[in-house]
């Protein structure tokens, strides 16, 4: 039974060795793979999870940083209202998501995104970043719902 728990617990640290050889390239194949393969806004814990599961071992601290990696590439974008990550798309100025499948789909709005530019500007506000999301039914839950 000790020679099992030494196994087992030599196994555990030579996944954590493997993480930590990876390079940060390395890192972003995986962590994108898993976002794209979700078809849904994913959460870094899932990512850490799925990743772990198909290959060495991946803490969240990781995830969080190649998210950040990622982010800053313009290669993902972080979905606010359900705390998920998701490939960005060209032209993606509102976000909309199904409330009962969580399909995401992105929709060019650039009169609006410079409409609330030029409101906050007004108020005095410089604005950093603009989130648009809007929650719903998407077609084929509206027809099925």
């Amino acid at each position: 039974m000790m020679m099992l728990d030494r196994a087992i617990r030599s196994h555990s640290a030579d996944r954590r060795l493997d993480a930590r050889r990876r390079s940060a390239s390395e890192n972003d194949a995986l962590v994108m793979t898993q976002i794209q393969q979700a078809n849904r806004p994913v959460s870094a814990y899932d990512i850490a999870d799925r990743v772990s599961q198909i290959s060495s071992f991946m803490v969240p601290n990781q995830v969080y940083r190649t998210l950040a990696r990622l982010i800053s590439q313009g290669r993902v974008v972080r979905i606010e209202s359900l705390s998920g990550y998701f490939p960005a798309q060209p032209q993606g100025d509102v976000c909309l998501i199904c409330t009962h499948c969580h399909a995401v789909s992105f929709r060019p709005a650039p009169e609006v995104v410079a409409t609330l530019r030029r409101l906050a500007k007004a108020g005095g506000y410089a604005v950093s970043a603009v989130v648009i999301e809007a929650h719903g039914q998407c077609a084929t839950c509206a027809r099925t719902v």
